[in-house]
Parts: C-alpha cells; sequence; structure tokens
C-alpha cells in the first residue's frame, strides 16, 4: 500500500512522466486531478487498515472524498470499473460497504452514478 501512495505521489508531482500513463482521452492536468483522488482513497484504506479510520472518522472521510467534484468525476468514470474490481463485496461496516454508501449519499445530492463504488477491499 505504502508502494502504491508513493507512486501515486510521484505521478501527481511529475506531469512530464504522468503524461505516459494517463488515458488517452485526458488531459495531463485532468489525469493528475482523478489521480490525486485515487491517492485520497489509497490514504483511507491505508489508514482504515492500520485501525485508525473506522466508523464516523471513515464515513467523513469516504464523503469529504466523494462529494468533490474531482471525486465525483473519478466516480463517473471509474466507479463501474471499481465496482466490478470489488466482485460486487459490499461488507456492512467496511471500507467497500463505507464507500459504497458515501457514492450514494453523494448521489442523492448530484450526479454521481448510484452504486458506483469508488475502491474494492
Amino acid at each position: 500500500m505504502g508502494e502504491q501512495l508513493a507512486w501515486l505521489t510521484y505521478l501527481t508531482t511529475h506531469p512530464g512522466f504522468a503524461q505516459f500513463w494517463r488515458p488517452k482521452d485526458l488531459e495531463v492536468e485532468e489525469s493528475i486531478e482523478l489521480l490525486h483522488v485515487n491517492q485520497q482513497i489509497c490514504a483511507l484504506l491505508l489508514w482504515h487498515r492500520l485501525g485508525l479510520f473506522r466508523g464516523r472518522r471513515l464515513c467523513c472521510g469516504a464523503d469529504v472524498v466523494v462529494k468533490s467534484e474531482c471525486g465525483r468525476a473519478y466516480g463517473e468514470r471509474f466507479g463501474s470499473f471499481c465496482e466490478a474490481e470489488a466482485g460486487g463485496v459490499r461488507l456492512a461496516g467496511g471500507f467497500t460497504g463505507t464507500m459504497y454508501d458515501a457514492c450514494a449519499r453523494a448521489a442523492e445530492n448530484s450526479n454521481v452514478p448510484k452504486g458506483a463504488v469508488l475502491v474494492g477491499e
């Protein structure tokens, strides 16, 4: 997990390198914004696995990520992929369930697709 965060940090701070990893239909700046969201989700997952973010604290962190404009864009672009990656597993009280619920709450007030899951457990 730490290596993934380091990789994301490198990509988000080196636009010249990030251009080689971006989806072809995105500009580098847009791609970096989505990488920042992925980085936030990875940090939340790491803190959750370490026992630092549980219950309401995890719920609030997930809400902050998915309610942001970039978080909504990430959910729209990668939500179905992340849901497939999670294998449809939605553990109550677990990280995936919390992210699913945060997306559902955000969808009530925005255009985040209902049922989008931003990361699997």
